[in-house]
């Protein structure tokens, strides 16, 4: 069974999109219908070229009906094209996702 666990694995292009979304609620308040809106229309921009965009609309879809964020939807898409079963996580809204599990800590 392969689990994935992507902090290192992560392109520059993933770590930018995360970044993207960070800002966008974090700094500008917006929020998860604004962002999956905005998402939506980078996606129906043809003028720009966005890698993985089948991943990336996938990952849209998933956001826009499960309580998680979108770069947990964002990494679970990459991580099932990757080959993976599951993925592990810290959040408890990722982790009540299809094809994810929360990393239980032994800390008291």
């Amino acid at each position: 069974m392969a689990i994935g666990l992507r902090i290192d694995g992560l392109t520059p292009g993933d770590r930018i999109r995360i970044l993207y979304c960070w800002v966008l609620t974090s700094v500008y308040d917006e929020t998860d219908e604004e962002l999956a809106a905005i998402i939506d229309q980078l996606l129906r921009t043809h003028q720009l070229q966005i890698k993985q965009r089948d991943q990336v609309r996938a990952a849209l879809t998933q956001f826009k009906r499960e309580a998680a964020g979108f770069p947990d939807c964002l990494l679970g898409q990459l991580n099932r094209d990757a080959g993976c079963d599951e993925t592990i996580t810290f959040g408890q809204d990722a982790a009540e996702m299809d094809g994810w599990r929360e990393l239980k800590t032994n800390v008291s």
